[in-house]
């Protein structure tokens, strides 16, 4: 079956910025990243998606990484967790880079240990002192001394898993989230292609 209106490449592509996930390309960086997770992280971790364009990501996740353009709109823990996510399934498509999106998420978990408290908890923010918030909604205002909280440690929790595990770092307390992924997609019963034009094919499985 072939989907003939469907056409990802106006989706994945994006003619201004070279991140790959958001067609408004005015929006600022941190949205177009969480934009990428919502949508690629889905496709390829929970369908099996080889997603077209994934080397511009790769270059985006890279460059705006190293000169903290994702995260010069705020400071939140999901803007880390989201580019370490990225980067994982960008490395699970192909060699494309891999020894600079492999530092990168070095880089990434080190970033995100400024994000731990005093109690060993992790923050939603590095200053600890802002609104705790959890899927939209405000759970607390902000505090005059850091604190720890559960939407921050849940974020480096998933996060670190997932890099840890990847680069085979001994000792790991945390599993990789989507560590399983391949056994998640063979259970489908149909797959799922994208040409490099974007068009989507589906056939059920023999």
């Amino acid at each position: 079956m072939e989907w003939d209106d469907s056409n990802l490449y106006a989706l994945f592509h994006c003619d201004q910025q070279d991140i790959s996930a958001i067609v408004a390309d005015h929006v600022p960086l941190y949205q177009q990243i969480s934009g990428a997770l919502k949508i690629i992280g889905r496709l390829k971790f929970y369908m099996g998606i080889d997603i077209p364009h994934m080397d511009r990501l790769a270059d985006s996740c890279i460059k705006y990484h190293a000169n903290g353009r994702f995260y010069e709109h705020g400071d939140d823990m999901c803007f880390p967790r989201n580019v370490a996510e990225m980067c994982i399934a960008c490395l699970e498509q192909s060699d494309y880079r891999r020894d600079d999106l492999r530092q990168t998420i070095v880089s990434l978990a080190e970033f995100i240990r400024t994000y731990q408290q005093s109690d060993g908890g992790f923050s939603s923010s590095r200053s600890g002192k802002t609104d705790i918030t959890w899927c939209g909604g405000r759970i607390c205002g902000p505090a005059s001394t850091p604190r720890s909280n559960i939407s921050g440690t849940q974020g480096a929790i998933w996060a670190i898993g997932m890099i840890g595990n990847y680069l085979g770092w001994p000792d790991m307390p945390f599993g990789n989230p989507q560590g399983d992924w391949r056994e998640r997609v063979e259970s489908l019963r149909y797959r799922i292609s994208v040409d490099p034009a974007g068009r989507v094919e589906v056939s059920r499985k023999s």
